[in-house]
């Protein structure tokens, strides 16, 4: 309440009501579950995506072990930091896009607004995603999901960032706001296939519609300097004194993601990951994975962008402090990326005749 009222309450909601159920110690049995959720998720979406069951198990055991959720300290499975559960939700959601399964991409986009205040900016970068690469099958239910969730958020967080007891006259148009932030790309993008526009056209209209998007975001009682993300929105206007520290920050991120005691071999792998997709891009399989390429660049832009727009003026500080943080919600995606880059291992031998 005193630190940030306005972060979202998902993850307090469930522990203080399973805690009145069956009491604390019982309700802390949440965190292996989430943790637990994280791990199957990715060993089973690898496992759907046609992998083989060995190279489920891999991933599955690569996620488990990965030492940042394992260890003890901020953000780790039992800290009560809500890190584990926003990467569960993240993964699903690129599981989702990997498998095209719609019910999973929305319901991982539904949640992940309400549990940390990244996932505000993860809905729109879910929908640039579903508009240039994604199928239109999947976006009435994952942008409905998404809006829904924005709207029950921002209600809530006028409610206390500004302790009224009812929701705002304005708060009150913000559901309204949620649908047309999920309307109008749908729209467009039904558009642009009527006329046969390629992936090309819509790159060039998705920036322009995260524009818009920030436009939005800024002009929302959300992006008041009493929100958490409404902090980060009003950073816009301090990016040119920041840029004295961009050298720290593209060293900083770097190191801590390729720090063996907190991500073990999960970043030094995703490069080689890549260079792999791209080789065999040509397989049906392979080429599933660019809307996940996609969302996985995106989120990272995001993580940078945020130390540029931070209101935290040590730098060093809050690198040491967020960034393996936020970096540790990218694992289960990461993973399942390394486990479609690999090579089948059983594919036929060319015959000697």
């Amino acid at each position: 309440w005193h630190h940030s009222p306005s972060y979202p309450l998902l993850q307090p909601a469930v522990l203080a009501n399973l805690a009145r159920l069956f009491g604390a110690p019982a309700a802390r049995l949440v965190f292996a579950l989430l943790w637990l959720g994280l791990v199957l998720t990715a060993g089973l979406a690898t496992w759907r995506s046609g992998l083989g069951s060995r190279r489920a198990a891999w991933v599955t055991l690569a996620v488990a072990t990965t030492p940042f959720f394992v260890n003890p300290g901020g953000g780790g499975a039992d800290s009560g930091y809500a890190e584990v559960f926003f990467a569960f939700a993240l993964t699903a959601a690129a599981a989702g896009l990997l498998l095209g399964d719609g019910v999973l991409l929305a319901a991982a986009t539904f949640l992940l607004p309400l549990l940390k205040p990244e996932g505000t900016v993860l809905v729109p970068i879910v929908a640039l995603v579903l508009f240039v690469l994604g199928e239109r099958r999947w976006w009435w239910p994952t942008l409905g999901a998404g809006g829904l969730a924005l709207a029950l958020q921002w209600q809530l967080q006028d409610r206390l960032v500004h302790h009224r007891e009812a929701v705002s006259s304005v708060a009150a148009w913000l559901p309204f706001a949620a649908v047309a932030i999920a309307l109008v790309p749908i729209g467009i993008r039904w558009l642009l296939d009527r006329l046969g526009c390629g992936r090309g056209i819509r790159v060039s209209v998705a920036v322009g519609v995260a524009a818009t998007g920030i436009a939005i975001l800024l002009a929302l009682p959300a992006g008041g300097e009493g929100a958490v993300l409404g902090q980060f929105l009003a950073g816009f206007d301090r990016i040119g004194g920041k840029l004295v520290d961009l050298p720290t920050i593209l060293v900083g991120l770097p190191a801590s993601a390729l720090s063996l005691r907190r991500f073990g071999l999960t970043f030094w792998l995703l490069l080689p990951a890549l260079w792999l997709l791209w080789r065999r891009r040509g397989d049906p399989v392979v080429a599933a994975t660019l809307p996940v390429v996609g969302l996985l660049a995106l989120t990272l832009a995001a993580v940078f962008g945020a130390f540029l727009l931070s209101p935290e003026t040590d730098v060093e500080h809050h690198l040491k402090s967020s960034a393996a943080r936020l970096l540790s919600h990218q694992v289960g995606v990461i993973w399942l990326l390394i486990a479609v880059a690999l090579p089948a291992a059983n594919r036929p031998q060319p015959s000697s005749n």
